[in-house]
Parts: C-alpha cells; structure tokens; sequence
C-alpha cells in the first residue's frame, strides 16, 4: 500500500489506521491504512536527512566516527564475548555453537544466535507520530552504533533522541541501549515509544523457560539442541533483558533531557568466568539488576575501557579516508576477541555466522598477528584456544593414521573436526600455520615459562605430525602427498612449496627451542627439515618457486600462496628468487580471489624494493573489499562474499604495519625494516607495539622515523642501525628515511611481562 503509484503513498512508512470513510473498490479492505497520517491529519513533515549532533563530525574529522544517512545498513557491535549486527535482533556468544546433524563425520555445528531485546531496540515514536532518523553513525573508538532521531528541532519536532547501542567492554555480559532524549525547548512533555524486532525465537535452542520477574525484566533460558560430540556439553544460555516484548513508553518532561536505558545481560555454561553449577538464569537477573541499578555509569565505565584497549593503535596522517580504514579494521578486530574468553574467532568474526563461525588458518596466519603486535594478551588468549585443544588435535592425527598432532581444518567448540565439505581436512597447512603463531608469542614476549607449559607440547606434537606425514624419494630426500595449499583450486597435490616449507619451520623450530622449553633436542627433527624438498625452477626467466610438483607456470591460482615464502614465513632466498615468485604469481593470482591476497603482495614487493608494486598492491587490498557506510570488509570486491571478512581486515592491518612499518619479530628481537607512510599520507604511527614487556611508539613521516619507550619499561632495550647503539628511552631516538634498524633485549637484564 506504500508503494510508489498507490493512491495512498505519500514517501512515509510509519502506518496508522484513519478514520475515514473511504469509498472502497469491491477488492478493497475496510480499514483503510495509510501513510503518515496522524489524526486523519496531513502527513508529518519528514525531518531533514542528515542532520546530527555537532561532535559527530568533529569526530568524524578524526577517522573514529563514520556518519551515513537514516537508511544505511545497521552497523555491528561486540565487545569479544558476544557480538552482532543490531539490526538482526540477535548475538552471537563465544563459544556458543549449535549441531543440526548427526555426529558423523561432515556435521556442521554453527554458532548458535541469542536474542538480544537491547540491541536492537529502536525509537517508534514520538508523541504518536513515527520518529525517523535523521541519520545514524558507527562510533569506531566506542564500538557503538548511534541513531539520531530527529535531530532537527522544528515546530513539529521539539524533542529528538540520540540512540547509542554497545554490548559494554568491561561487563562482558551487558548489551546496552541508551536513548538521551533532549525537549529542553519544547513547552510540553513529550511522549516516545521504544519497540524492538528481536523475536526472542531462535531454532537453535529448546527453550527452557520464560521467567517473567514483574519489575520490567524478561529473562530467557535455551539449551542448545545438539552438542557438537557426543561428550561435549550442549550449551545453555540464559539473557535477561528489560521486557520490550510489548512496546515500552516513556516521557520526556517539557524544558528537559531524559535518558532511558535498555540492557540484556547474557551468560552461558560455557563461558570462562561460569562457576560449574550455578543457575545462568539467576546470574544473568542479578547483572541486569545490577547494570539497571547503576545505568547512569555504563557508558562511562564502557568508554574509559575502550580508552585504555586504543592506547595500542595505528594512526595515519593526511589521508583521513585511510586512517579510517585502519581504525575501522582494527576496531573490528577488536570486537571479536578479548583477553579474559579463551575461543579463537571466524573469518565472518564473531558478529556472524559466516563460515559457521569455525576457525580457520585464517586466525593465526591472517588476523593474529595484528593482536601480537598491539594486544599480547589477546594474542596469548587465541593460542589457548588451540592448546587447551591439543588431546583433541592428536586424537585427530590419529584418526587419520598420524603420529603428533593434527589440529582439524575447521574447529569449534571441541576442537575435532567440523568442517562439512569433504576433502579438506587435507589443508594441513594449518599445522605449520599454528606453530609459527605460537613461535612468535614467544620471540615477541620472551616467555620461557609459557613455552616450556603452554607452547612445547604444541611445538613437538606438529613437528611429530610433519615426521609421520612425510615419505621418502629414493634420492635420499623428503616428500609431502596428498595435501592442499593455500591455493584450493589445485587439491591433493604433492609437495605444496608453502606446505613444505611450513614443515621445515616447524620441524626446525621444535629442534631449535627444545633446550629453551628444558627438553632434548631431536635431532631427526633437524635431519627430515634439511630433507624435505622445496621446489626451485632456476632454469625459468625468472626464477621462481613451483607452487607444487608438476605446477605448470601460467595456471591460475585461487590466493596468496607461494609468495607468502617471503612473509609472513621469511624463508631465506635470493632476491632474485623472491622477486621472481611475486612476477609470476601477480600474474596468474585470481582477480576475483580474497582480499589479503594484494596486501600480502604489498608487503612482500615492499620487501624487494619494488615500492610502485608494493604502493598499488597497497591499495588494491583494500579500496575494494573496506565499504559501505560503515567500511565493513567483505571477503570479494565490492560487497561480495563473506560480510565482516576479518582475514581481509587483518591482512590488511599487516600491510600497514609489517608492510610500511617495517616489523618483524626475528630471532628475539624487533626488526623495523625501512619504515614510510602509506601510500597517499604524510606520517604513521604505531603507538604502543608491544616487545618484550616493553610498549614503544614508532612515529613515521618522509623525512626520517623514531622510535621512543612509553611508560616504564619491564626490560631494557637498545637499537642498533648503522652500527651505532642506544639504549632506549622516553625519548625518541631518530632515523634517517629509508634506514633500517633492530630492536632488542639489553643483555642481562631482567624480563617483565606486562
């Protein structure tokens, strides 16, 4: 009835029933609704588009805050223990999976939605007339999403509202919606109307219970249908919010401002701070009460924490678009992880169901090195993920006639193996892929005692699984079969370079870190690494690496594969060799592939100092895949593919600071290899890149760099560039463009995590 054409359209969509009397068609109803209408009145005047509180575009202007107009799509919110996007009514926690089949090999456990009342609360109405927005924002810095609506004071409009949305970073449990609600001009009270579009129904869940409390909360309780194993604990979750079953009024007194919160609280059995036992129903009613009784703190305990997590943050100079692309794909990384919840995360995030919210190589080669660099303690927090998973690894090699640990392709919950399409659990790549991530938590900290508890036994059960999936050639070298690279377009394949090469570090590592971790050293580890074959075609102009045996130059391949010899691997070659793999490759890399693909190509020119490659590549990782209103990555180009495509944000984040910031953790030190700005800006700094217990701010413009300690170190250090040596400080110690310098532990003293 509100279609272009009808008789009845009038550009509005808030319908009312009127109370004329129409002269109806023999296929007409009786009741006539029409648009707008509001007392069989004339429409209301629709408010002007855009309009916004003044400190939005002061914000804006800082790259932490995107504006768009009232239709964009709703943006997404998360704090690491749940996240979503408002306008899907639900949350997804941490942790939280589903099983829709059987427990057969193939299942496809898939995180399990809650719904969420508070985060996707919207105001409906004010004094009985439909409140439109006038605009809406992502708050980058905040992880919030704010609506105006209205914002435009009119006679008509005398009051309007700004809605902030966050699930809050310090009380993980807590969604919240607040609506500060300003009619300090208007004459007369006004009335508003609050709803929501959550349905409180969700097909994962057998519904326990609904518990009605009599004080405005709504509490739900679901148990999960199916566990992902037969000995996994099916999940159950308990969220009370402030009922908005119904529509909620309220009113704003005349010549006042009011604020109304809204607030679910979440909690499941199976998360890191339950106490076996306890009544998740009981726990989440006593935060919402709690939350409720203190709301006028939320916000500001909220944002004083997200304060504190960006005190580690990239920030670029003259080119705001770009620095909000970073901070956008940093923010978004931010909501999916967090210290104190010990799950990894999906290339979709944890905001969705992408992927079915499975871990992927995507966590440790594409997303976590970015939490290293800026937030170790949430780095350390994902390895614990696949650590406190090391039984279920071996029991998985087992299954498929390994020796060691075989962590599965796709994990979830248990950490077997969840991935549905047949063949490729043969992507063991993974392997390798996990303990480079977990040799570099430690280069990055120093930790020997983490790596002799937590690391080592991850370390020695993946070097045992490359021993045991090794075969010998009668040439007296090492093979690997029937395995899938990077580059899914070509499956089952025999000595994958980058899967070889993978198992050579890994296979060194453990031989090299055994008298750190206070074990033997085995020296077959050594002995298969020096064997295995990594394949070189030095008669070729270039030369380059064969992407596997039999691999014919020109072939086009899915992504970033062999390239990724050069970074993230840093395998030793000639430049010759390295360059050569990025000319053939670039060549036949699918146009259509993920994004991280170009960023990883920008790095690695960079590395060769092609900086025209490296610069275009750049920019292709992400002008792309970052877009929409809000910069939401997508895994294709122009919003095709997986939404909230993390692996593409984290490929790019690492083309930022690995790439133009030069960083490398090498060997127990801090490598800063040629530091510039990016292409199209004036400076950029990394502020408070974590090494060795130490927080340091690498400031970058064109005419040279610094490097200077923030706050009190846990462990002295000292650079080293052209030869000369200086203890490092509060003071900036500055470097000409285009040099290189090496950051590390001064001998002898005592180290610190913090």
């Amino acid at each position: 009835w509100n279609a272009p054409g009808s008789k009845y359209h009038d550009g509005n969509c808030d319908l009312q029933c009127s109370t004329a009397t129409p002269t109806l068609s023999a296929k007409e109803q009786a009741v006539i609704v029409r648009p707008g209408v509001n007392s069989c009145g004339k429409p209301a005047p629709a408010p002007a588009i855009g309009v916004h509180p003044h400190d939005w575009k002061l914000r804006q202007k800082r790259s932490n805050l995107l504006i768009t107009g009232p239709v964009a799509t709703d943006g997404h919110i998360g704090n690491g223990y749940m996240s979503g996007f408002i306008a899907d009514g639900v949350i997804y926690v941490a942790g939280v999976y589903n099983d829709k089949l059987s427990y057969a090999l193939g299942t496809t456990s898939h995180r399990a939605g809650v719904p969420s009342y508070a985060a996707s609360a919207v105001l409906s109405e004010l004094n009985g007339r439909r409140a439109p927005m006038t605009a809406s924002a992502l708050d980058i810095e905040y992880a919030t999403v704010l609506r105006a609506s209205p914002f435009n004071k009119t006679a008509q409009w005398t009051a309007g509202c700004v809605q902030r949305t966050y699930a809050h970073r310090e009380q993980q449990h807590l969604v919240v919606t607040e609506f500060e609600c300003d009619n300090s001009q208007g004459e007369t009270a006004v009335s508003a109307l609050v709803r929501t579009h959550a349905s409180g129904i969700t097909g994962d869940y057998d519904v326990d219970g609904v518990e009605e409390e009599g004080d405005g909360i709504h509490c739900w309780k679901g148990t999960a249908k199916i566990a992902e194993t037969k000995t996994s604990p099916r999940a159950v979750v308990a969220a009370c919010h402030t009922d908005l079953r119904t529509p909620v009024q309220f009113t704003i007194p005349a010549k006042e401002k009011k604020t109304v919160f809204f607030i679910s609280a979440i909690y499941s059995n199976v998360d890191a701070d339950y106490q076996a036992g306890a009544d998740v129903v009981a726990v989440a009613r006593a935060a919402h009460k709690k939350a409720t009784a203190g709301a006028t703190g939320l916000r500001a305990s909220h944002e004083a924490a997200m304060a504190k997590l960006w005190g580690s943050k990239i920030e670029v100079g003259g080119n705001p678009r770009l620095a909000a692309v970073v901070n956008a794909s940093l923010a978004s990384l931010l909501e999916t992880a967090r210290s104190d919840v010990y799950y990894s995360t999906s290339p979709g995030g944890l905001a969705t169901n992408g992927y079915n919210g499975h871990s992927f190589w995507d966590v440790e080669t594409w997303m976590w090195p970015t939490y290293l660099a800026l937030y170790p303690e949430i780095a350390k927090a994902m390895l614990k993920y696949r650590a406190d998973r090391l039984p279920e690894a071996k029991a998985n090699a087992l299954l498929n006639n390994f020796s060691g640990a075989m962590f599965p392709w796709e994990s979830a919950f248990s950490g077997t193996e969840v991935d549905p399409a047949q063949g490729t659990t043969t992507e063991e790549h993974l392997q390798s892929d996990i303990a480079l991530a977990f040799r570099q938590y430690y280069e990055a900290t120093g930790d020997v005692e983490w790596l002799k508890t937590v690391a080592w036994p991850v370390l020695e059960g993946i070097a045992d699984f490359w021993v045991s999936k090794a075969i010998p050639n009668t040439d007296g070298t090492y093979s690997i079969p029937h395995i899938v690279g990077p580059d899914e377009y070509h499956t089952d394949v025999t000595d994958s370079v980058y899967c070889n090469a993978g198992a050579q570090i890994s296979l060194n590592m453990a031989y090299d870190l055994a008298k750190a971790a206070g074990q033997e050293p085995k020296e077959h580890y050594k002995t298969l690494a020096g064997k295995l074959r990594i394949l070189v075609n030095n008669t070729s102009s270039p030369p380059f690496h064969p992407e596997y045996e039999n691999y014919t130059r020109g072939t086009v391949v899915k992504q970033a594969d062999t390239i990724l010899l050069g970074y993230p691997l840093l395998v030793s070659m000639p430049k010759a060799l390295r360059s050569g793999d990025l000319e053939v490759y670039a060549n036949v890399s699918d146009p259509a592939g993920p994004a991280m693909t170009w960023s990883m190509f920008s790095v690695n020119f960079r590395d060769v100092g092609d900086l025209e490659q490296a610069d275009a590549f750049f920019t292709r990782g992400y002008v792309d895949n970052a877009v929409g209103d809000f910069l939401e990555w997508h895994e294709g180009t122009h919003a095709s593919g997986s939404a909230n495509f993390l692996t593409g944000a984290g490929g790019f984040l690492q083309s930022v600071w690995a790439g133009y910031g030069g960083m490398r953790f090498i060997n127990g030190t801090l490598v800063l290899q040629n530091p510039s700005p990016l292409p199209g800006s004036t400076s950029l700094a990394l502020r408070s890149v974590y090494f060795r217990g130490v927080k340091l701010d690498i400031v970058i413009e064109e005419t040279g760099w610094s490097v200077a300690v923030v706050g009190t170190p846990g462990q002295a250090l000292e650079v080293e560039s052209g030869g000369k040596v200086t203890e490092l400080s509060g003071k900036p110690v500055r470097f000409p463009a285009r040099s290189s310098a090496v950051v590390r532990p001064i001998p002898h003293q005592v180290f610190a995590l913090v």
